[in-house]
């Protein structure tokens, strides 16, 4: 398919029906009113077919807004609704009202399409960095919400991990934290087998692809210990003044788990955003409270906030963000 689709595609699209009509499951469901679903993996398995943005291939330079990308993949899914609902009326069934996507709706998607294409890109990035067979070997890993980093360690580390969380749990506390959207790891180490997966660039968004940077954490786990983790980022459209504090919790909660569990220098975090929204980010220079032994010793929390406009802004933020954490290392 053409990265600008055409409406004549729309009713035979062999990535099958980007958007449906959901309001007989929403009306189950409680404080929902959804008229018609986005599904934003086969809307980005369209539109992204034959390259991703700043990927092999792309046809756009490097330097073209993400945001622009993000507006063709909705304008396709506008004009995939708006193709169904006139050339093929049985599409949709029998609906309350016309097709429509709802901004809530639109902003969510350019969220988590945003979040995909910087995966994808700084999956490339490792790649790209490996080309150098003497230099250690890096990968870029999705973790997912609610992942428990236990999974992810040898069984020595993920002991201790799990040990630690007992004692708190004696004590009625507990160790929340929410996981960044990417880890870099250094997998040097890591059996052939599973350096491999990461060996081959990213080229499309097919749901093949998607899948594979998704499953990327289940070919490490059990494999690594802290040392292997270069560096954390979380990945967000914008930072309102009301959201961007859960940048500073899961920064700090990072850094506490590198620092008071394993004994290790905090694990550097990083955090990619697009927008600012009124929002100042220099509240994000936040103090990293795991290090904290007075003023003299204060840190950040978030080793650096960058704002990323287009492909080449995530890759130059990518070799900064490595070249900081190979020096850094214990």
């Amino acid at each position: 398919m053409p990265y600008e689709v055409k409406s004549q595609t729309c009713t035979k699209c062999s990535y099958g029906i980007c958007v449906s009509y959901i309001r007989a499951q929403s009306k189950k469901m409680k404080d929902r009113n959804t008229q018609y679903r986005l599904a934003q993996n086969t809307a980005m398995a369209c539109t992204f077919d034959s390259w991703i943005p700043g990927g092999p291939g792309c046809p756009f330079p490097a330097t073209r807004p993400v945001s622009d990308y993000l507006e063709q993949l909705v304008g396709n899914a506008r004009t995939a609704g708006e193709t169904l609902e006139k050339q093929k009326p049985s599409a949709f069934g029998i609906t309350e009202k016309p097709f429509f996507l709802t901004e809530a709706q639109i902003g969510k998607v350019r969220g988590d399409i945003f979040e995909t294409i910087c995966r994808a890109i700084l999956w490339n990035c490792c790649v790209q960095s490996n080309v150098n067979q003497d230099a250690p070997r890096f990968a870029s890993l999705t973790l997912g919400d609610n992942y428990d980093l236990r999974r992810l360690f040898t069984l020595e580390s993920g002991k201790k991990l799990g040990e630690f969380m007992n004692v708190l749990k004696k004590k009625g506390v507990s160790l929340s934290y929410s996981t960044p959207d990417i880890v870099v790891l250094d997998i040097s180490s890591l059996p052939k087998r599973s350096r491999a997966y990461f060996q081959h660039p990213i080229r499309n968004l097919a749901v093949e692809n998607q899948e594979r940077m998704n499953k990327s954490r289940d070919i490490v786990a059990g494999l690594l210990t802290p040392k292997n983790v270069l560096f954390a980022c979380g990945i967000k459209t914008s930072i309102r003044s009301d959201r961007m504090f859960q940048f500073l919790f899961e920064a700090n909660a990072w850094k506490f788990i590198w620092r008071r569990v394993f004994g290790l220098t905090g694990c550097p975090y990083h955090s990619l955003t697009t927008q600012t929204f009124g929002a100042d980010p220099t509240r994000l220079h936040s103090i990293d409270f795991s290090a904290l032994g007075g003023a003299s010793t204060a840190t950040r929390a978030i080793d650096s906030v960058t704002q990323v406009l287009c492909p080449k802004d995530i890759q130059n933020w990518f070799d900064g963000a490595l070249g900081h954490a190979l020096n850094g290392r214990d």
